[in-house]
């Protein structure tokens, strides 16, 4: 039967295949475009150096001229002047403008064009200055040698010395800036940077590297002598033993053969015969020596014991093993002795289970015995020191004793007590489970906050362990509580304050809880200031002081007194501490002789007992009496907001002390200002004019000015004014103010005697 569409698998392996074409195809297609675009860059390359030769063709005269010099074009500039488009300055590569630069250099027969992938900025110290060409860039400088930098220097293009700062040395492992080339180490590497400078302001960076090397090889000695040599061994001196040699290296370090600096192949044996020692020593660089030395050796007499070893310097808590591990002998040794002859056997090694002294023997083929050679064996310890017990103490070792689990504020001392019979205490170790232990401290001291249960076990010196101590807890709180406060007011009160305090210690990682969770004092006298309620103290002994609050308690009650223009008590009223008083109506206290004004002093927001004096002006003469104010008002017009003023008589005011004023008015010669023997003043036509006395007052507009009429030497207190003209005198209104109780008060000044 005839298929009617894909199964499964198919459209899988269709799916699969077309999967595979685009992973070929993308990288293969991105390639192609990169491709492309590099092209198009290397062509856009030789239309800005064909631009640079047209801009050469048209400019000879700016091109340099002497052989060696250089100048240096900006594409965006040759754009500018027309000799490229300016779409042709665009990098096909990423569609930015090229900020590269076209270097037009003089050569011998000819200018060379170049293109360089930086700015011009950039490039002409590179150009315009040279370092010496005998420098060495690439140093090698022998380990442990002293190191003088080259000397550098720099010239112009015409020769003309530049200025070299450098160098600066920078290790190349760290990154850091070092004072000197440290020829310490083989390896190391510096880079010695210096900057030329010229007049101009080029600069032109060189870089000098400088690597610590090692080219000689160690140096060996043997008896004194660095050459091959033959040794002489005579007869009776015993076993023949290889000499010691000495190595140095100038790098000072050498590897190392079995913990020495050298290498040592040696046929030699006790039996008489020539035999050969070679000495190898060879550096961490790879350089390597070698020194021969010959030994002929006679014959002998008796074994000697040269060495046994394996007998500890330290405790151990297991069996020691002795071995013979050099005999000195004609011939060869077949026996061994571990208890001064009584047996023998045929191996060189015993093992040996307690502290004893040992009496060792060899035996030669020829039956010649050695004589004895005695191994004190006094560190085998096998028994476990006794269970150690824990004290622990405030601040170290010799304070205050306190008991497992209390809270401290200090440091804590565990001093650990036990014994041992043999090898004595090494140290102690702790476990938190008696599973994980780590070394302590004899005497150690906790710093840190904790709360901890802690096991202690003790260690002797030859490694046995003692049974586990009783659990011991360390706890540690440093961290003060906290403190909040309640209770304060920046407004006064009257009533008794409370100041409440609460106490928080949950802090630190570790805490021991307050002592005291609230803290309160009562404030019941008169108070002013900031007080704290006090201190909060944590289990552990630490404290902290809660926040002041400010009090300010004031349960004085205070007494207003208003007095009228006969000094008689009208009003009285008793306040609390910010309160105001409520003055009487100033209607009420006018009479035919006075005209109340204003109240002498304060009564708001009282602080103490108060009278407050009525202000009042005699009534009983028709002449006014005022001051003007230089911010009273508009100046420059005739349009004013105050009272009027009658004018009175010029005789009334000799001798009168006056004030500062200010008026206007449009009439020229109308208005006239008598102070006395200090001087006049006016405004005429919106300009102020002084005098020194009253018969000079000018009577036409004369040179107006605008400085005061004061004098340095005096005070002005009060200003009369006084009006030739009728018709100022009934329609112009001026700002004034009675002078009175030592103090001037804005308001209208109506008639008055000679004074207020």
């Amino acid at each position: 039967m005839r298929k009617k569409g894909f199964t499964l698998v198919e459209v899988l392996g269709i799916l699969i295949i077309m999967g595979i074409i685009t992973l070929i195809a993308v990288p293969l297609v991105y390639s192609i475009i990169k491709s492309s675009r590099e092209g198009l860059y290397a062509r856009q390359i030789e239309q800005l150096l064909q631009a640079g030769e047209n801009w050469g063709s048209k400019n000879i005269d700016q091109l340099p001229g002497e052989v060696g010099q250089s100048i240096f074009l900006e594409p965006k500039d040759l754009a500018k002047q027309g000799f490229i488009d300016a779409e042709e300055i665009i990098d096909p590569r990423d569609g930015k403008e090229m900020n590269g630069c076209i270097v037009v250099t003089k050569e011998t027969q000819r200018h060379t064009y170049k293109y360089e992938e930086t700015s011009c900025d950039n490039l002409r110290g590179e150009y315009l200055i040279r370092f010496d060409d005998n420098l060495n860039l690439n140093e090698k400088v022998e380990v442990n040698s002293v190191y003088q930098p080259q000397n550098v220097t720099a010239t112009s293009l015409n020769g003309t010395p530049v200025t070299v700062v450098g160098p600066t040395i920078i290790n190349e492992e760290t990154g850091n800036e070092s004072d000197f080339v440290d020829t310490s180490t083989v390896g190391t590497k510096y880079k010695l940077n210096y900057v030329a400078t010229d007049t101009e302001g080029n600069s032109k960076a060189l870089t000098i590297k400088v690597t610590i090397v090692d080219t000689i090889a160690p140096e060996i000695v043997v008896q004194g002598k660095s050459k091959n040599f033959t040794y002489y061994y005579p007869t009776g001196e015993g076993d023949f033993k290889i000499p010691v040699a000495t190595v140095t290296d100038n790098s000072g370090r050498v590897k190392k053969y079995n913990g020495k600096d050298y290498k040592v192949t040696s046929n030699v044996s006790n039996l008489a015969g020539t035999y050969r020692i070679v000495y190898e020593a060879e550096d961490y660089s790879g350089n390597k020596r070698k020194l021969t030395v010959t030994v002929v050796i006679a014959n002998t007499d008796l074994p000697v014991i040269k060495e046994v070893t394996g007998n500890p310097t330290e405790w151990q808590n297991k069996d020691v093993t002795l071995k013979i591990s050099e005999v000195a002998s004609k011939s060869k040794i077949v026996e061994y002795s571990f208890d001064d002859g009584l047996t023998w056997q045929t191996v060189k090694s015993k093992v040996f289970d307690t502290n004893q002294t040992v009496k060792i023997k060899v035996k030669d083929q020829d039956g010649n015995i050695s004589e004895t050679f005695e191994v004190v064996i006094t560190k085998i310890d096998k028994e476990p020191p006794a269970k150690p017990t824990v004290t622990l103490h405030k601040n170290n070792s010799g304070g205050e004793i306190i008991s497992s689990g209390t809270w401290v504020n200090t440091d804590v001392s565990q001093v650990q007590h036990t014994t041992d019979n043999l090898s004595g205490i090494k140290g102690y170790e702790r476990s938190l489970d008696k599973k994980k232990w780590i070394s302590m401290a004899t005497n150690a001291t906790e710093t840190k906050e904790q709360e901890q249960h802690y096991y202690v076990r003790a260690k002797d010196k030859a490694g046995n362990v003692s049974d586990i101590s009783e659990v011991y807890v360390v706890r540690i709180d440093k961290v003060k509580p906290t403190c909040t406060s309640s209770g304060g007011s920046d407004d006064w009160k009257y009533e008794n304050v409370t100041l409440t305090g609460m106490c928080k210690d949950k802090n630190g990682t570790y805490n021991s809880g307050c002592v005291d969770d609230v803290i309160e004092k009562i404030i019941s006298n008169n108070t002013e200031g900031s007080i704290s309620p006090g201190t909060v103290y944590d289990h552990a002994g630490n404290s902290a002081s809660c926040p002041k609050q400010n009090v300010k308690l004031d349960k004085n009650d205070y007494t207003i007194i208003f007095k009228n223009c006969y000094n008689q008590d009208i009003k009285k009223e008793v306040l609390k501490r910010t309160q105001s008083a409520t003055a009487p109506a100033s209607s009420t206290l006018h009479t035919d002789e006075y005209k109340f004004y204003n109240w002498v002093g304060s009564y708001t927001n009282v602080d103490s007992n108060r009278t407050i004096t009525a202000s009042c002006v005699n009534l009983n003469n028709a002449i006014s009496y005022g001051a003007c104010f230089n911010s009273c008002g508009n100046t420059n017009n005739d349009i004013w907001q105050y009272h009027s003023i009658k004018a009175p008589n010029e005789a009334t005011w000799n001798g009168t002390t006056l004030t500062d004023f200010t008026f206007a008015s449009a009439y020229n010669t109308s208005i006239r200002v008598h102070i006395g023997t200090l001087g006049w003043g006016c405004r005429i036509n919106g300009q102020f004019r002084t005098g020194d006395y009253w018969n000079n007052f000018p009577q036409d507009n004369g040179n107006a000015h605008t400085s005061t009429f004061f004098k340095a030497d005096k005070q002005i207190q009060a200003v009369a004014v006084s009006f030739m003209d009728n018709d100022i005198r009934t329609t112009h209104k001026f700002c004034c103010s009675a002078y009175y109780n030592n103090s001037w008060h804005p308001v209208e000044a109506g008639p008055s005697k000679s004074k207020p």
